[in-house]
């Protein structure tokens, strides 16, 4: 069953464009990833300082392998001291 990831940026004012850009560099190697399905980023409408992330991949294996990637190691390294991230892990019930 596939697995879905709501991933939430709350990112310090002064950090906002710095984060989404360092957010963009994961797309197109995250969509690459064998397992994903499908990865969005979003921006909040009303809170320009929250991004959200999209995410489908195929089952928790697929998911622990990006979690282990250089470039997902490399975001949360950026995050550090500057945003905070909370991840909410979710299947698909209808």
């Amino acid at each position: 069953m596939a697995l879905k990831i709501i991933a939430t940026i709350q990112i310090k004012q002064d950090h906002i464009e710095m984060i989404k850009q360092e957010a963009l560099k994961l797309i197109v190697p995250t969509r690459k990833e064998v397992g994903c399905l499908e990865y969005f980023l979003l921006q909040n409408s009303e809170q320009e300082d929250v991004l959200i992330m999209i995410e489908t991949w195929e089952n928790e294996d697929a998911l622990a392998i990006h979690f282990a990637t250089p470039h997902l190691k490399q975001f949360a390294q950026a995050l550090e001291g500057v945003a905070t991230l909370s991840i909410t892990k979710a299947h698909l019930i209808a």
